[in-house]
């Protein structure tokens, strides 16, 4: 391909928004000199692209006309991933907003069956093994029963991810689709998988990629959460089954022989076992499916289509696990198993070669992309995290967007008295919750969160504050009570808003937050195995973490250009970076 001018470029990129973002949409500054960037990159044949783009960048309006430009002047397909489905709903919403019908999509569960009102996986159809192609075309679903099929969200929604050049979905959706399906259920005609790889994947919040990676193929095992087990026994049971499944029993043995296990030998051989327990439960579920295909209603049994769910799921990542640490070698295993009073198991097995995790997940699977985030750190560090170490200056960019923001009325005061290190924290902690106290009563008209960086110490302060500050708190003591806190929060006059997590992927714009206390510097746990092998990989991995957290921190507290906002850093481990 002839390499192009950047004012070439530039041009067609112009055209490209003056056409579909508006005759009065503005490009703002470094905006359209970033675009021509990626995409005479991408045009040149750069294999990975890292951007670093601060909040206010418009890193969503980047995407969509480097994507557009692409499309419409090259015909080169784009995906756009996305970390979570708050980032997602960002999207969803620019892209009606500027009234682009690309293709949007989001894991089934997150459909409801207009028929039997269940999750979409359970739908009628599903249940029944209706493929797309036939609820999709209007005669072929009719016939089979299900008139609905066309106008079905998920379905709808479904061909025109699979049909548009441009389509947004979330990095677990993708992973699925170019790993789980590409490779394995489709193998030996590939070409018959609905998402095919694509000339370019742009990734937002990039700095999150190696997380990502990590949780979505590293298997977990929580004696809290085998109550699929039990119900597919269960109805095995009443279905007069055949084949006896092992006893639940046996799960627990294999998990108990977890926590006594140090050898990497060893350890696997638990992991084999524990798979090979899951497939026998996994061929009854599938078989389970079937059966409930030829019956007229399903609706008591859906408890057990759940279950059944969980269950392939759970299967198909210790296989696939499985598979990779044969790829990478024993000595890549990094086992975390304990258990608590009350006799259940926690387990975690991770694949301390989180690097090449990403090579083969993500890199492997697209020719050509751009990782972007607004915390990428140190870059020659975060190349190593990505596995992208051996590519040349040529096959490898990366380029900063400078910010454009006034950060003069935003403050930053950091403590350097009391360190919350784990063997000082017992002595400083009462002395920083006063400091903090100190700050709130400054603070008695305003909103603002602090991060506390664990519950305990979300618990400690509030039980600390006084009867007037605490009618301000707003806090939650789980994951599942979170998003209705942030909820009330945003709807207050002058609360304040306590968590241990509250660092990334939360919008707290002009009066919804004008003071951030930072309580604890967020250092990842030197007690996790998984922390200490990835240290011991990739040098300068543990601070360059830390760093992405403090800025994604501090982010959450000035999110537009005449925004503002004071920071308070209260834990003097902060000299240590």
């Amino acid at each position: 391909m002839e390499i192009m001018s950047d004012d070439s470029i530039g041009t067609l990129a112009e055209e490209w928004a003056k056409n579909h973002l508006g005759e009065n949409f503005q490009f703002r500054e470094y905006q359209l000199n970033t675009i021509i960037q990626i995409i005479k990159y991408k045009l040149t044949g750069v294999k990975t692209q890292v951007m670093e783009a601060p909040c206010g960048s418009g890193k969503s309006t980047i995407a969509f006309i480097v994507c557009g430009v692409l499309w419409e002047y090259f015909g080169l397909k784009s995906y756009i991933l996305v970390s979570d489905l708050s980032l997602f709903e960002q999207y969803e919403q620019d892209l009606k907003k500027y009234n682009l019908n690309w293709g949007r999509l989001k894991g089934k569960d997150n459909y409801i069956c207009a028929r039997n009102g269940q999750v979409f996986t359970n739908g009628e159809c599903q249940i029944k093994g209706i493929g797309m192609p036939t609820l999709s075309d209007p005669q072929a679903s009719k016939s089979k029963g299900f008139s609905c099929g066309p106008t079905c969200k998920y379905v709808i929604e479904r061909r025109r991810a699979e049909n548009s050049p441009v389509t947004i979905m979330t990095y677990q959706f993708w992973f699925i689709a170019m790993n789980y399906v590409k490779d394995i259920c489709f193998a030996g005609c590939e070409d018959m998988a609905p998402f095919q790889k694509r000339d370019f994947i742009i990734c937002d919040e990039a700095h999150k990629v190696p997380d990502l990676v990590q949780r979505h193929f590293s298997p977990r095992i929580d004696s809290d959460d085998i109550g699929f087990l039990f119900s597919l026994r269960e109805i095995a049971e009443k279905l007069d089954y055949g084949q006896e499944l092992p006893a639940i029993d046996s799960f627990k043995q294999v998990m108990k022989a977890f926590t006594l296990v140090e050898e990497p030998k060893d350890i696997m051989l638990c992991i084999k076992r524990y798979e090979n327990l899951l497939g026998k439960y996994n061929e009854f579920q599938y078989w389970l499916r079937d059966v409930l295909s030829k019956k007229g209603s399903v609706e008591r049994y859906l408890k057990y289509l759940n279950a059944g769910n969980t269950c392939r799921e759970c299967h198909c990542k210790f296989s696939d696990f499985i598979s990779l640490i044969e790829e990478l070698g024993l000595d890549t295993i990094v086992l975390s198993a304990s258990q608590d009073k009350s006799e259940n198991y926690h387990i975690s097995i991770n694949c301390a070669f989180e690097h090449k995790m990403v090579k083969k997940y993500l890199h492997d699977k697209a020719p050509q992309e751009l990782l972007m985030s607004a915390t990428i750190g140190d870059c020659d560090i975060y190349k190593s995290m990505i596995g992208e170490e051996e590519l040349d200056n040529f096959d490898f960019k990366a380029f900063t967007v400078p910010s454009t923001f006034d950060f003069s009325k935003s403050p930053i005061y950091f403590y350097p008295k009391f360190r919350l290190s784990y063997n000082e924290k017992a002595k400083n902690l009462p002395l920083v919750i006063n400091e903090i106290i100190n700050i709130l009563n400054k603070h008695t008209n305003e909103k603002g969160i602090i991060q506390t960086g664990s519950y305990e110490f979300s618990k400690a302060l509030y039980d600390n504050l006084t009867p007037t500050l605490r009618s301000r708190v707003l806090f939650y003591k789980d994951s599942k009570e979170k998003n209705e806190v942030i909820t009330k929060y945003k709807n207050s006059i002058n609360k304040i808003l306590i968590g241990p997590s509250l660092i990334e992927g939360i919008n707290f714009p002009n009066d919804e937050c004008r003071f951030l206390i930072m309580m604890k510097v967020p250092y990842a746990s030197l007690g996790d195995k998984l922390v200490q092998r990835k240290m011991n990989i990739i040098p300068g991995y543990y601070h360059n973490d830390v760093c992405q957290k403090i800025t994604q921190g501090i982010g959450r507290i000035q999110r537009s250009k005449n925004d503002w906002g004071i920071t308070y850093i209260m834990d003097s481990c902060f000299k240590d970076i």
